[in-house]
């Protein structure tokens, strides 16, 4: 049953498993390099803080900070937007791709569903190629 299952999941959608492994491990470097990037952020505004009320007054470096602060945001806003229109036209893509496929997988499970000698057949195939594909602990 577990190679039937391996099976379809290859022939439903070849890119699917690739891209949630790959959205999970872009997950786990995203946190790592928001956190650093939190940390080096709030130590480097400290310093650019004490720098202009040094030399602007602490009005005035609030005021600078703020803005520094609105663009940035705006910039991880944008970029966030990007990625995700990248990321929709991938999966666009890996749904057009696996559409066909799974049209096809569904027309052979409806062929072969009408007669029980060749559900008998396929199941026999599937255990085969289950049996075949399998590494050997011997070897």
């Amino acid at each position: 049953m577990g190679a039937l299952v391996s099976i379809l999941a290859d022939l439903a959608g070849p890119g699917i498993k690739r891209e949630l492994k790959g959205g999970a491990e872009d997950g786990l470097l995203i946190f790592a390099a928001f956190l650093a990037g939190l940390i080096g952020a709030g130590f480097g505004l400290l310093a650019l803080f004490i720098v202009l009320e040094r030399y602007l007054g602490a009005l005035e470096a609030s005021i600078i900070l703020a803005a520094l602060a609105f663009l940035f945001s705006a910039l991880v806003l944008y970029l966030l937007a990007r990625r995700r229109k990248r990321r929709a036209r991938i999966r666009a893509a890996a749904r057009a791709a696996s559409s066909s496929d799974l049209a096809t997988v569904q027309a052979v499970f409806q062929i072969v569903s009408a007669s029980p000698l060749l559900m008998m057949a396929l199941g026999a195939g599937i255990t085969a190629a289950g049996y075949v594909t399998r590494e050997r602990s011997s070897e």
